[in-house]
């Protein structure tokens, strides 16, 4: 990755933290009504009564097309220099757990490692995690997986979902990005998985979803957590927007793709 290439992301992250507003209090839409939280368009942050987080953004890629953000996804963002284009202040480092190849068709069944933080210019501290990707719901293409962080004494603990949904527009298409926090369960490969409804059963409130945004990331509460979760994505999908293009047309010529 070029110096430039850095500098140019660096000079979008400040454009648009320059006219990011503060998101306002939207109703609170769980996970099962995934698809209407996808066509729904307001933005903000939601709060359930058990403290659990939705968190609904959306950013514009004028010249874009899907086949760019299916390319990124599959192909584009290959390793840590990539990831950090995409926002060089929250971006560290990333692996993929089947390494690195070329062509494929979907992340669906793939797990993407990051290290990054919710607003490092805030002191936001870097954290690691597994981001799961599963099959979206229904036909359309869209960006589904399950967020795990990892724990000094639980390992990892899946605590959150997300969707990336895109939706063709005159020029390009906007990203709309739907964010559940809170759902704290133990995966499959926990070594602690026989104590499962135990963990779900305790962790699952709102004092405990509030002790872990002050220990997983140093919030006030899950609703702190869940505006830096919309600063950050819009953040990242902002920057990565001034460059897909570029970036897709580049790797197609180096490949000698018309």
């Amino acid at each position: 990755m070029s110096e430039e290439e850095i500098a140019a992301s660096k000079e979008a992250l400040a454009a648009v933290r320059g006219t990011q507003r503060v998101p306002g209090s939207i109703p609170f839409v769980p996970l099962e009504r995934m698809k209407s939280a996808m066509v729904d368009e307001a933005t903000g942050v939601g709060e359930d009564e058990s403290g659990q987080m939705f968190v609904s953004c959306s950013v514009s890629f004028p010249g874009c097309s899907l086949d760019m953000l299916r390319w990124w996804f599959c192909e584009g963002c290959k390793g840590s220099a990539e990831y950090r284009r995409w926002h060089p202040g929250d971006h560290f480092e990333c692996h993929w757990s089947d390494g690195w190849y070329e062509g494929k068709a979907t992340v669906s069944g793939e797990i993407h490692f990051v290290k990054e933080a919710l607003g490092a210019d805030r002191g936001s501290k870097p954290m690691t995690l597994r981001i799961q990707f599963r099959d979206p719901p229904g036909d359309a293409f869209a960006l589904c997986a399950r967020v795990g962080v990892k724990d000094a004494f639980l390992g990892w603990l899946d605590v959150g979902h997300f969707v990336h949904y895109p939706v063709p527009t005159p020029d390009g298409f906007e990203l709309r990005s739907r964010f559940w926090l809170g759902d704290i369960d133990l995966p499959h490969d926990s070594r602690l998985r026989l104590c499962r409804g135990l963990v779900k059963a305790v962790a699952n409130t709102r004092a405990v979803r509030a002790f872990a945004a002050r220990v997983v990331d140093g919030r006030e509460s899950l609703f702190d957590l869940g505006r830096a979760t919309y600063r950050h994505a819009t953040e990242e999908f902002s920057v990565l927007a001034t460059f897909l293009a570029d970036a897709y047309a580049k790797r197609a010529h180096l490949r000698g793709v018309n």
